[in-house]
């Protein structure tokens, strides 16, 4: 028989939850008459529809048309299952519940997965503060002003050097080493058998917003240590572009404050809640997403970025800056001084001086400006010519068109530029959306041709035709860098034709393939249209994106042999596969910054 909660128990939670105070909790709500309206958390909208009533204990969504109690309010927010959501609210209710005979599968899976990852939390947090083997741990935090109490609200931890530390005590409960593997705190071996996935490191413990922990984030205690930052796995309980952490002690403080800080790491966040300021969230090391944005725009119209002083901090910047454009969200950003991050600024000049520097803080749009600035010459016409670029790729990711049309004149007052320019300029950049914005670049209906990223597809497309278009790729870029398959092929006959001194036109092309049902594509390509103005600039485009597409993959290739190694456990090899990775890191990150 299936676990059934009583209905009498489920009157009670109703009547103990105050749907305000839940729905609170995940968006922005301002009282309106008899109601509390903020934005629906179910749909994308600029205007408040979303009504809660707090005398019918209801809410409803007059755009989406989304609707119901506290319950199913939870279970659309969360994608949980009725009993989780029954399991929540008599937590924050104090109402104990029956103990269960059978659930189903999906259910008892991730209830067992917040087990796991709640007693590992606990078993970590009483090592940092009760266990000897925690001292180095504690000397480090001592070292870096971090206090008990902020360990205690945070529940911070320390995982043992040992490689079956938490395995072993996990066991002693009942929580076997395949949960531990699928919360992500342990790695099978090729025998079979488990160890830790987090040993000798201080243990950050991220939640979701109902105060679960879903992950952890884990800190070497030596810098000589790689990875410096470990973080867990997703699982099914934990995707990590929709979580920021601590945002759930933070979000009372960012509706207070209306507005909220971004940072980078873990211990640049502690170190603001430290000093006094607590409307600060992390994105844990991880590109801003628009999964984490839309979370901030629950809470928050503003949002300031106070990243690392360094190329990759600029990068993200960069990135961030567009990501909560996207979604509506006012920003600006903090730039701090040379060789500072957020935790060793207030730590060394103090979080007055870091309140000065808050009260700075650029708009989004001069801040990119400045930046521009350091690389480009803005009085000449062709520095000019890209820092409009690059600001009106900014302007386009605004949806609100009234929100974009005051950007443009920004934009015309700070390069003192004629506005037809710049919408010349933003149709251009329209056309161009599949090279410029290929992330966001809405896949190709379906039909026959060959898919592949589409940078490639354009590379293919400019150098049909154009031998020194094609000579300028040939000494970039191999026929290996290219998708295997169509795009391959392509490239390598392209490549061919150029060697052989010839002129890579279309039919010289086709008529060298060796998979003939590609001449249709390459005839399609030969004939789509281009503005011979803007190929080289388009070449420059595709070809930097090329790199740092093939840096990704060889990212994505260095992490497979790392988990492997560290199954083996061989910690040369994982030494030299952190360096490889840690320099590969270094070098997509200023091409990034060059991109901007």
């Amino acid at each position: 028989m299936a676990y059934r909660i009583p209905e009498e128990t489920i009157e009670e939670l109703r009547e103990r939850t105050d749907i305000v105070e839940l729905v609170s909790e995940y968006v922005s709500l301002k009282k309106r008459g008899k109601n509390y309206f903020g934005l629906c958390p179910f749909h994308p909208e600029k205007t408040p529809s979303f009504s809660v009533n707090p005398e019918k204990q209801i809410y409803h969504c007059f755009g989406c048309k989304a609707g119901g109690n506290a319950f199913s309010f939870l279970m659309e927010t969360q994608k949980i299952s009725f009993l989780e959501a029954v399991r929540i609210l008599a937590e924050r209710a104090g109402v104990s519940l029956p103990e269960s005979r059978s659930e189903g599968k999906k259910d008892k899976t991730n209830d067992l997965l917040y087990q796991a990852n709640e007693f590992a939390q606990k078993y970590f947090h009483h090592l940092l503060l009760k266990d000897k083997r925690a001292e180095k741990a504690r000397t480090y935090l001592k070292g870096r002003f971090i206090s008990e109490k902020i360990v205690q609200e945070f529940g911070l931890g320390y995982s043992p050097s040992d490689w079956d530390g938490l395995l072993k005590v996990a066991v002693q409960r009942s929580i076997s080493g395949t949960l531990l593997e699928k919360s992500g705190l342990a790695i099978k071996r090729d025998d079979g058998g488990f160890y830790d996935r987090f040993r000798d490191r201080i243990m950050f413990p991220i939640q979701d917003r109902s105060g679960r922990t879903v992950a952890f984030g884990a800190r070497a205690l030596e810098d000589s240590q790689e990875p410096k930052y470990l973080n867990s796995p997703e699982t099914p309980i934990y995707q990590k572009s929709f979580i920021l952490y601590g945002l759930r002690q933070a979000r009372d403080a960012i509706r207070k404050t209306e507005r909220a800080i971004v940072v980078e790491g873990y211990t640049d966040l502690l170190r603001l809640v430290e000093a006094g300021i607590g409307n600060v969230v992390a994105s844990s090391g991880t590109a801003l997403t628009k999964g984490q944005a839309g979370l901030l725009c629950r809470y928050t119209h503003r949002v300031t970025l106070v990243y690392d002083a360094d190329l990759a901090g600029s990068a993200a910047a960069f990135r961030g800056i567009d990501t909560l454009l996207e979604v509506g969200l006012g920003v600006d950003v903090v730039s701090l001084p040379k060789d500072y991050d957020p935790d060793s600024f207030v730590r060394e000049r103090g979080v007055e001086a870091f309140q000065d520097l808050l009260g700075q803080a650029r708009e989004a749009l001069d801040y990119k400006l400045e930046a521009i600035a350091k690389t480009q010459d803005l009085t000449t016409v062709e520095g000019k010519r890209e820092a409009i670029a690059q600001l009106v790729e900014t302007a386009l990711r605004i949806k609100d068109e009234i929100r974009r049309d005051l950007i443009v004149r920004q934009i015309v007052e700070r390069l003192n530029t004629d506005e037809k320019a710049i919408h010349r300029e933003m149709t251009r950049q329209k056309k161009r959306q599949r090279v410029v914005d290929m992330e966001h670049a809405a896949p190709t209906e379906t039909n026959t041709e060959p898919q592949g990223p589409v940078v490639q597809r354009e590379l293919l497309r400019i150098m049909l035709g154009r031998k020194t278009i094609a000579e300028e790729v040939m000494k970039e870029l191999s026929p290996e860098d290219f998708s295997a398959g169509a795009f391959r092929e392509i490239a390598q006959t392209i490549f061919e034709v150029c060697r052989a001194a010839g002129e890579p036109q279309a039919a010289v092309v086709i008529d060298r393939l060796q998979e003939r049902s590609l001449a249709s594509f390459v005839a399609k390509l030969s004939t789509e249209g281009l503005d011979e103005n803007y190929i080289e600039e388009s070449l420059t485009d595709c070809l930097h994106r090329v790199r740092i597409d093939g840096i990704s993959e060889k990212l994505s290739q260095i992490r497979t042999e790392i988990a492997t190694a560290q199954r083996e456990g061989d910690e040369t090899r994982l030494g030299k596969l952190n360096q490889q990775y840690n320099n590969l890191v270094k070098e997509k990150a200023n091409l990034v910054v060059q991109k901007t």
